[in-house]
């Protein structure tokens, strides 16, 4: 529009002032009927003309300002959420454990929907290790010392029915540590095992720096998908306390500690699950290694 801030009142006050002139001419004595009808409605017409402009620009001027008042308080805005993405993210620092993804184990397989970036964490409750849970190993395995756990027990295991299955399975705690992706342990209570303990011992202490779970039952997918399995467990070691988070996915899951722990024993207690169609909640593999 032709019509500005800037020009609005500089208009009124031209058609202001032709007004005066017409009406100067009008009152001359020379001027016929004719030209004072015509003079009558010019005058009307640019009296018209002065009210449209003033009223346009009011509001051209209380738009301005709202504008302006919006685009001030815009920036504070901006900060205040700036500042509340930097606390999130500063919180989130000050929370996340350190873990690192690598290339994974020689034959391990990967059936996950999470990320390898959203590594599962672990809280130490009685000591300054942390440790880190991951769905790919950080370490060369086969480089390191794998020691070979002497025993195992627990709370209670799962009894089947071999006439029911046609076969005989064996849950018993011994096939956590039997190196068989086959077989695997089963609490035996009702419910999903809340509170259920495997007991874990080496032949004498070991300096522990790395465990790898194979948690639920491994025998088969569709069987995997059927059963439980422990999405939270308690570690209890000789001298330390952990609380272990998992992905509730079929993936083999691999936990490092900041620093090697010095144990002989190990228990874990079934804190959550991954409630499966069978509540059985099963852990098919536990190996540990050293430095």
């Amino acid at each position: 529009m032709f019509i500005t801030s800037d020009n609005a009142f500089q208009i009124i006050l031209t058609l202001f002032t032709a007004i005066i002139a017409l009406l100067i001419f009008f009152t001359q004595e020379s001027a016929t009927k004719g030209i004072k009808k015509f003079l009558k409605i010019i005058c009307g017409l640019i009296l018209f003309l002065c009210i449209i402009v003033f009223i346009w620009s009011v509001k051209y001027f209380r738009k301005s300002n709202t504008n302006n008042t919006a685009a001030s308080s815009t920036p504070e805005k901006v900060s205040e959420s700036s500042s509340i993405t930097s606390d999130v993210q500063n919180n989130t620092s000050q929370t996340n454990i350190t873990s690192e993804n690598t290339a994974q184990e020689p034959n391990a397989t990967a059936k996950d929907t999470a990320s390898p970036e959203n590594n599962s964490k672990a809280n130490n409750l009685s000591g300054d290790i942390s440790v880190s849970i991951n769905l790919f190993p950080t370490v060369e395995y086969d480089k390191l010392p794998q020691y070979q756990f002497q025993s195992a027990t627990a709370t209670s295991h799962l009894v089947q029915d071999s006439a029911k299955y046609n076969q005989e399975y064996d849950n018993r705690p011994q096939m956590a540590i039997d190196n068989d992706l086959i077989t695997s342990w089963q609490e035996g209570v009702d419910g999903y095992g809340y509170g259920e303990e495997l007991h874990l011992s080496f032949e004498s202490e070991k300096e522990v720096q790395h465990l790898v779970f194979w948690l639920g039952n491994w025998r088969a997918t569709d069987v995997w998908e059927r059963n439980s399995m422990p999405t939270i467990l308690e570690l209890d070691t000789d001298d330390n306390h952990f609380t272990l988070n998992f992905s509730s996915g079929q993936s083999i899951q691999y936990l490092d500690f900041s620093e090697p722990i010095v144990t002989k024993n190990m228990k874990f207690t079934i804190i959550d699950v991954r409630q499966g169609q069978d509540q059985d909640t099963c852990i098919t593999e536990i190996k540990a290694y050293g430095v």
